[in-house]
């Protein structure tokens, strides 16, 4: 169930995959026991896509939570720990948004999500 931090209409959840440094369930607590050192804000997932490593998966936060958060202690233990994302062929990052931020209804979202996935910025 996913928990909600912030205040805002605004939530961003993030799943964002490491590799490199195996799929160690040590490892995993490490990285989970910085991030949740006061709430759960992050889990983490397998993924078949990635050849030893692991994804890390944020609850949905504003902006400004996500701003705030721990992310660089993280990252830096992460990289401390020989995982790789960016430095990858096997990794990605999603930011999923939540849809009701776009607009009242399903109409004036569906336009916002159109112009966001299809239309370019004139010159």
């Amino acid at each position: 169930m996913p928990v909600f931090y912030g205040d805002s209409n605004r939530y961003f959840g993030v799943e964002l995959e490491i590799d490199g440094a195996g799929k160690d369930d040590d490892y995993a607590d490490e990285l989970l026991d910085i991030a949740n050192a006061d709430d759960e804000h992050i889990y983490i997932k397998s993924d078949s896509s990635l050849e030893d490593g692991m994804e890390l998966v944020s609850h949905p936060m504003t902006l400004d939570y996500h701003k705030n958060f721990c992310w660089e202690d993280v990252m830096s233990y992460a990289v401390r720990l020989g995982y790789r994302s960016h430095q990858t062929s096997t990794c990605g990052l999603h930011v999923h948004v939540n849809r009701d931020s776009f607009g009242l209804d399903r109409d004036e979202q569906d336009e916002v999500i159109v112009n966001l996935l299809y239309k370019r910025t004139q010159k």
